[in-house]
């Protein structure tokens, strides 16, 4: 009986144990983060399952990238979203018709087809590319140029739109950052018809979020 007490005492310590670690690398190393709306359309896509890397904004602290993907902690809503950072401190940032201007120069916009309609490709000072779309209905705009104060970035989502209840651009505290985008995992395509099994694209699947 000492035995099996001693063996139940020993699994229930190992299982402690790896639960305690899950949670440490959850919270400080990386997590897994499910895609549900087209906010980061067409970099991301609702079914998109990504690695988030905790360890640059806690461990480490280190500066935002410009051109990067963050996740946002949304402090009001308990809520996370993911976010690309376009303006670092200093930085006087405007939108007008969703066209993106950083101090006073327009960032470069080719259209791309291919990603889908209303899309292309999009250049930000310093070289950095990435696709974006944008909603004709609702394209955000600021009502004068924003200059982004020290510690702090702005960030907007792919799909320039207004629309949607978590805000698609604005300037957020660099301590509000919880990780960052690394790559695509998983992709399942949403919406299938009950009894049909998942959908897989697999062309999605372990690509890096640039």
């Amino acid at each position: 009986m000492a035995a099996k007490n001693g063996a139940i005492r020993d699994y229930a310590w190992a299982i402690g144990i790896a639960v305690v670690a899950a949670l440490l690398i959850r919270a400080f190393v990386i997590e897994a983060y499910r895609i549900p709306t087209e906010a980061m359309k067409p970099t991301l896509q609702p079914g998109d399952t990504i690695f988030v890397a905790k360890w640059p904004f806690g461990i480490r602290r280190r500066a935002p990238v410009r051109g990067e993907v963050v996740l946002i902690s949304d402090r009001a809503s308990a809520r996370d979203y993911l976010r690309r950072i376009v303006g670092l401190p200093g930085d006087l940032i405007e939108l007008k018709k969703g066209r993106l201007l950083v101090n006073g120069a327009p960032a470069e916009v080719k259209i791309d087809s291919e990603l889908g309609t209303d899309c292309g490709v999009e250049t930000l000072p310093g070289g950095k590319s990435h696709g974006l779309c944008w909603n004709s209905a609702a394209l955000p705009e600021t009502k004068a140029p924003q200059r982004v104060p020290p510690d702090s970035v702005f960030a907007i989502s792919d799909l320039r739109s207004d629309a949607g209840t978590a805000p698609s651009w604005g300037i957020f505290p660099i301590s509000v950052i919880k990780g960052s985008a690394l790559w695509i995992w998983l992709s399942i395509e949403p919406g299938k018809p009950a009894g049909t099994g998942p959908r897989l694209r697999k062309a999605r699947m372990f690509r890096r979020i640039e």
